[in-house]
C-alpha cells in the first residue's frame, strides 16, 4: 500500500469529485501524470502553501478504469455532467468516451477547450487512468491541518509524490479513527465557479494531425494545477 500525494489548486468538486457515493480524479495531476496506483493504494490532495498546505481529500483507490469504461459503466452515470442542472451535477467529471474510434466528450463547462483533450488524455491521446474509491475523506472548506508527524505526506510543488512504509499505515489508522468516510465538507472555490457559458466543444476536430498534438502540447505546457 502507498499513498500518491499532490497540490490541489482548485477545488470545484471536480477534481476530485466527491458525489454520487464515489469519489473520482479523473482529470488531475495523478491522472495526467499516469500515477502507478493499484487497487488499495490511496491519493492525498493538500491545498498549496498559500494556503496553509492542509489535507483537502483522502481517498482509497478501489478501482483503475480508462475514460471509456467509466463513461459506459451505469455506476457512475451520475457523474456525467449537466451544465444546467445543480453544482453537484455541473461538475461532473465523466465527460470524454469512444464513438467510432474517435474521442468526443458531453457538454461541460469545464476543460471546454480542444487543448484539453491532449491535457487529459495525452499527447497521443492514448487516455489517462480514472481512479475511483467509495472509501474516501472529502474535507473541501473544512480542510484540516496535517499533524505534525504526517507532514511528510505533504506535496509542496506541482507533479506527485509516493509514501510507502509505516508512515502510510499510521496516517491512514489515524484517519479511520478521528474522522468519518464520505464528504465532511463543501468544495471550497465552487461558489466561485462559472456557470452556464454557452457554446460547448463536443469533440475534437484534428484527432489525426500530429501538428495539432504538438499545438496543444505547447498550450496547456503552460497551464498548471487542477482547474
Amino acid at each position: 500500500m502507498k499513498i500518491c500525494s499532490y497540490v490541489i489548486k482548485v477545488d470545484l468538486g471536480l477534481a476530485p469529485n466527491p458525489y454520487w457515493g464515489y469519489c473520482s480524479l479523473a482529470v488531475c495531476t495523478p491522472n495526467h501524470q499516469k500515477a502507478r496506483l493499484v487497487s488499495g493504494d490511496w491519493i492525498v490532495g493538500n491545498s498549496p502553501a498559500a494556503n496553509g498546505q492542509k489535507l483537502v481529500y483522502a481517498m482509497r483507490v478501489d478501482e483503475v478504469l480508462d475514460f471509456d469504461s467509466y463513461f459506459r459503466d451505469p455506476r457512475f452515470k451520475r457523474k456525467q455532467p449537466n451544465p444546467r442542472g445543480s453544482m453537484e451535477e455541473q461538475v461532473g467529471d465523466n465527460f470524454y468516451y469512444r464513438e467510432d474510434n474517435r474521442w468526443r466528450r458531453l457538454p461541460s463547462m469545464f476543460h471546454n477547450d480542444e487543448s484539453f483533450f491532449f491535457k487529459d488524455l495525452g499527447a497521443d491521446l492514448s487516455g489517462r487512468p480514472v481512479f475511483v474509491g467509495k472509501h474516501f475523506y472529502y474535507f473541501g472548506d473544512k480542510r484540516i491541518n496535517f499533524p505534525e508527524s504526517f507532514r511528510e505526506i505533504i506535496r509542496d510543488s506541482q507533479g506527485i509524490r509516493y509514501l510507502e512504509g509505516i508512515l502510510v499505515v499510521e496516517f491512514i489508522r489515524w484517519l479511520g479513527q478521528k474522522y468519518k468516510p464520505g464528504m465532511i465538507g463543501r468544495p471550497l472555490d465552487q461558489p466561485n465557479a462559472p456557470r452556464f457559458v454557452g457554446n460547448m466543444i463536443t469533440c475534437l476536430s484534428r484527432q489525426n494531425s500530429m501538428s495539432s498534438f504538438k499545438s496543444a502540447a505547447t498550450h496547456f505546457g503552460t497551464r498548471r494545477g487542477c482547474e
